[in-house]
């Protein structure tokens, strides 16, 4: 998979076709430093490159804030089931949001090591 200024990877990626989600295959040319990370990344989650490559892509990409303000205070918007929602509800969400915060941070200190 190493080449001395770049390598090569070939594996089934997806992309847009019209609104349906087709297989499409696709060449990425990396330097060794991105072989590298990426290798790192797919080796620590047990995942293809193909899957590697996806994740760090939508990883990278900005997602929108379940977060808003109301009457100056902050407030987790969710969508309303009907259901009471407990302390421990909260603390699981709240486990979950530090988790997506986290899991963000590393990859992005993998990408720029």
């Amino acid at each position: 998979m190493f080449m001395s200024t770049q390598a090569t990877i070939r594996e089934t990626g997806r992309a847009r076709e019209g609104s349906k989600l087709a297989n499409q295959r696709t060449s990425v040319s990396l330097t060794p430093e991105a072989v590298e990370i990426l290798e790192r990344y797919k080796n620590a989650k047990g995942i293809s490159a193909s899957a590697a490559v996806n994740d760090l892509i939508l990883s990278s990409e900005p997602k929108p804030s379940r977060l808003k303000e109301v009457n100056g205070f902050l407030v987790l918007d969710i969508p309303y089931t009907g259901k009471m929602i407990t302390l421990e509800d909260v603390k699981r969400t709240q486990d979950e949001m530090d988790l997506e915060d986290y899991r963000r941070s590393l990859s992005l200190s993998i990408c720029s090591t």
